[in-house]
């Protein structure tokens, strides 16, 4: 996993004029319920620090280990922390049927360590840009070509192919190259951009091999096999399992650090008891 301090973001600190190209408009919106978070519209600078407030309450603090996204995109920096946060505390991010996943968007979907895109959902990417124009294009180039560097490293341990990476810095700002469900099976990027890798091989390790043999594709004539049902049923129970238990070390470590005044991806030290309360009331 990276590093909880987010060292990546932290590069991209330079790239306050750097942003995926959309129009700027509202502020990304939080719904938080049973069923997991939703966020959608434009993610927009300072959205990582509204959600980090609106999380910590008792009433929200443990909804959002499943993360609904529908954005059109919007500000790198802050979509690499929610990618960041999504990584550390084992979220599953999902585009559900009709919502888009565009441009900054995307990098906060792979942030997840299950990353699911239902039918009729969308996935989009294209390279980073500068936020405001400059006809200085050396000035460009030295400002975008290393942070797009370290975005597709990012990517590629995420477990996003390498094969999407390049197509996403072939693709002009202004364009969106788009991905469905059917397209990831078509190029053989089911298994690699549905779970983190180094994530996978804990849970093979602790649950056994995936016993799917179509991971990734409808489940079809194997809804009939009892038997395999039984164990994919059996492996998906193991797999949360550990990813809840993991989940949990990660709000443990988030509370020790806030209480030692250590910096944290999610919870502030105003917060510690706010926190701990929700915990004990669960």
């Amino acid at each position: 996993m990276a590093n909880p301090q987010g060292g990546l973001v932290k590069k991209f600190i330079v790239g306050a004029l750097l942003t995926a190209l959309c129009s700027w408009a509202i502020a990304a919106e939080f719904a938080f319920g049973e069923n997991g978070l939703s966020i959608t519209g434009e993610v927009n600078r300072g959205d990582y620090d509204r959600f980090r407030q609106a999380a910590l309450t008792k009433e929200n603090i443990y909804t959002w280990n499943v993360v609904y996204l529908d954005s059109p995109g919007g500000d790198v920096i802050d979509a690499l922390k929610f990618a960041n946060l999504f990584e550390q505390s084992f979220v599953v991010t999902k585009v559900y049927p009709d919502a888009k996943c565009y441009s900054a968007c995307f990098l906060m979907w792979a942030g997840g360590v299950n990353r699911i895109l239902t039918l009729r959902g969308e996935l989009g990417v294209h390279r980073i840009s500068l936020r405001e124009f400059t006809a200085d294009i050396k000035k460009s180039k030295n400002l975008i070509s290393p942070l797009a560097s370290d975005v597709g490293k990012y990517l590629v341990e995420l477990g996003i192919p390498r094969a999407l990476v390049d197509r996403m810095n072939e693709t002009p700002a202004s364009s969106i190259f788009k991905l469905t469900d059917r397209d990831i099976l078509k190029n053989g990027w089911a298994v690699a951009m549905e779970t983190q890798p180094v994530y996978f091989d804990a849970v093979e390790k602790a649950c056994g091999k995936n016993p799917d043999p179509s991971p990734g594709d409808y489940l079809g004539d194997r809804l009939k096999d009892e038997v395999l049902m039984g164990k994919m049923r059996a492996w998906g129970k193991c797999q949360l399992k550990i990813r809840n238990s993991n989940r949990l070390k990660f709000f443990d470590a988030e509370l020790d650090n806030a209480e030692k005044g250590k910096p944290t991806l999610l919870i502030t030290r105003d917060k510690v008891a706010q926190v701990k309360e929700a915990f004990l009331g669960r």
